[in-house]
């Protein structure tokens, strides 16, 4: 029973990242700025560019997964990938955890989904005061890039924390004692033309607000789907977490979530304020 609440629980969670991710895009492509690589826990959406079967082929998946939820468990991370990853701007993260000396190496098209992917509270779990964001002009180049400074560091190279997603594929690219290092390895890219984002957090506290129409909108359906509860206690515990951890995001980045939020949202947040 423990073993299925569980999964029942990482197939709410999962839906609810889609749910959430189809929201923000559905807002920035009427907004004129569609983001046609728009990540989630599985890897990358299958957002299209628009044909006469792209655009309606994505939201009907999303009102399928809306209908059935165990619709999630069936969904392969293929599902989800984009003929175009290589475009547009990426970033090489550097992100130390908050309370052990070890940190975190990698690359993406969206670190903000990244490090949800790599922990639900990525915010608490990672130091964001201390991480930094390389900004790069293609995938491509963040890959290289991401790979030349590993290559600097190996000797530091360390097993993930325990307390990683293992769905996230973010076993490698740890390294213990290496913050200094890569700090002054960003720096001196710096000089020679890369956009620098130290610390991470202001990055990240713009990318959050610039995510809010697409969260009033995803809020309002999950705390409608958590009074319903429609599959049981665990999956209903499930979707609180969710829509919880995802508003403590932005509260811990000091963002005022009473302008992003319908009005029950916002009440229903600070009635749990404090609880576990």
């Amino acid at each position: 029973m423990v073993a299925l609440n569980e999964a029942l629980g990482r197939t709410i969670a999962a839906r609810a990242q889609v749910w959430f991710d189809s929201c923000e895009w559905i807002h920035s492509f009427f907004a004129g700025k569609p983001n046609w690589a728009l990540p989630d826990r599985f890897g990358m959406m299958r957002i299209s560019r628009p044909t006469p079967h792209g655009i309606g082929a994505d939201i009907q998946l999303i009102d399928d997964l809306n209908r059935n939820p165990h619709m999630a468990r069936s969904i392969q991370a293929g599902d989800f990938r984009s003929s175009n990853l290589s475009e547009g701007r990426s970033f090489v993260y550097v992100v130390p955890c908050a309370y052990e000396d070890i940190l975190k190496l990698g690359f993406s098209r969206d670190p903000i989904g990244r490090l949800r992917a790599l922990h639900y509270r990525y915010f608490a779990f990672f130091d964001l005061e201390r991480a930094l964001l390389i900004e790069t002009e293609t995938v491509r180049d963040a890959r290289k890039l991401e790979l030349k400074l590993g290559q600097g560091i190996a000797l530091h190279s360390a097993p993930a924390p325990l307390m990683i997603l293992g769905e996230a594929a973010g076993y490698t690219e740890w390294y213990r004692g290496a913050y200094e290092l890569l700090v002054d390895a960003a720096r001196e890219l710096q000089t020679k033309g890369f956009v620098l984002h130290q610390p991470a957090a202001l990055w990240l506290r713009q990318d959050l607000i610039r995510r809010g129409d697409a969260l009033f909108t995803w809020s309002g359906q999950m705390l409608e789907a958590i009074e319903a509860g429609p599959l049981g206690g665990a999956p209903v515990a499930a979707m609180q977490r969710t829509l919880r951890d995802t508003l403590d995001a932005y509260a811990a980045l000091a963002i005022d979530l009473k302008q992003l939020l319908p009005t029950g949202v916002y009440e229903w947040y600070l009635s749990r304020a404090g609880s576990t």
